[in-house]
């Protein structure tokens, strides 16, 4: 294919997805035709075919660019031996909350998987992908506070598996409640830093 068609293929790709996203966060998922996202894109029905197969692998492809959690980094951590793991892990946690909640596109997404979307039927699937990210984020933070608890940096009110219970259950709390409103909020984010500031400054084991 000629470098020109492959360049067009792509920028037809790209609407299809910026389409797809704002029907989907207008009127809901199960709610929109693939007619309405050709329609709002510019093209036609076939040229949505020819690049998804169907409104769960639209949906599927629009999610998998912003939703899965920085992995590599939690990898990361778990395997340094040296260095302060609980601020590391709360500069990381906070600038991924951050980055989801002030970036509008973000937002957008987040808020189309977690309100505007009915999990059942053909977007079963999708449910069970959303399920296993979130699984795959529990254990590696259980495993980054085992890591914190080994190096005895952990306070002994706190277990690894409850401490990473604890941070999991924030995490998603947050987001979900922050999808709630239709614009980011300053005063929002600095009730949530404080909030986990003091979450983590109780993980934190007394200086000896």
């Amino acid at each position: 294919m000629p470098r020109k068609t492959k360049d067009e293929a792509e920028k037809t790709k790209q609407s299809i997805l910026k389409a797809a996203e704002d029907v989907f966060f207008t009127h809901g998922v199960a709610r929109t035709s693939l007619q309405q996202i050709a329609e709002a894109a510019g093209v036609t029905r076939g040229a949505v075919y020819w690049h998804f197969k169907d409104k769960v692998d639209l949906l599927w492809t629009i999610a998998d660019n912003i939703f899965l959690p920085h992995e590599d980094l939690l990898d990361r951590l778990v395997e340094q031996k040296d260095g302060d793991l609980l601020t590391l892990l709360y500069t990381e946690a906070m600038a991924s909350l951050d980055a989801m909640f002030n970036n509008i596109h973000h937002r957008r997404v987040f808020t189309v998987l977690t309100q505007r979307c009915e999990y059942i039927e053909e977007m079963a699937p999708l449910m069970k992908r959303n399920n296993a990210c979130r699984d795959r984020l529990f254990v590696k933070l259980e495993a980054i506070f085992q890591a914190v608890h080994d190096k005895g940096q952990l306070s002994s009110l706190w277990q690894p598996k409850v401490a990473a219970l604890a941070l999991h259950s924030m995490l998603y709390g947050t987001t979900h409640v922050e999808a709630e409103w239709e614009k980011p909020s300053r005063k929002r984010d600095k009730a949530r830093r404080e909030a986990f500031a003091a979450f983590f400054a109780s993980l934190r084991a007394p200086a000896s």
